[in-house]
């Protein structure tokens, strides 16, 4: 299900009652960026940034979709420097946007480790794996996690 008007109503509400509440402006910048809105994802996800830099993932996420390659491996290779749990997920959706398709399989790899990623169980619908789902490494993955298979695009 693909909602992201309503994705997008839901984080400018939450942005009313707190103008700096990250997940919203975050929420909002992934929206945007999912309905090619690059323009607005940016200033969303430059903002999350702004308030909060560990959610710098965003901004890479971001400029890989928007074909800003050297932003993203600039902000990969920050995350890289000292990896956290929380980063790996972030860094394989990069990877993956920019085709750079083992490098992305290796932090899903570090993300599905103990301790997973929190966003983990989630991973499969996330719109920035899309260039993963015919590898069969993301079949393996999706069976590891006793997850069902996909059928269709998210």
């Amino acid at each position: 299900m693909q909602q992201y008007d309503e994705a997008i109503d839901e984080a400018q509400k939450s942005l009313e009652l707190n103008s700096d509440f990250p997940v919203g402006l975050y929420v909002l910048g992934a929206a945007y960026a999912a309905k090619g809105m690059y323009k607005e994802a940016i200033a969303a996800h430059q903002r999350v940034y702004t308030v909060s830099p560990r959610w710098r993932f965003a901004l890479g996420i971001t400029y890989a979709l928007t074909g800003r390659r050297d932003e993203a491996l600039e902000v990969a290779a920050e995350l890289e420097a000292e990896p956290k749990t929380w980063d790996t997920l972030f860094l394989a959706q990069i990877y993956s946007v920019l085709g750079e398709k083992d490098e992305a399989f290796r932090w899903l790899e570090e993300a599905y480790e103990e301790p997973h990623h929190p966003y983990m169980p989630w991973f499969v619908r996330m719109i920035a794996f899309e260039p993963l789902r015919d590898d069969p490494r993301f079949k393996d993955l999706l069976q590891r996690m006793n997850l069902p298979q996909l059928d269709e695009s998210p």
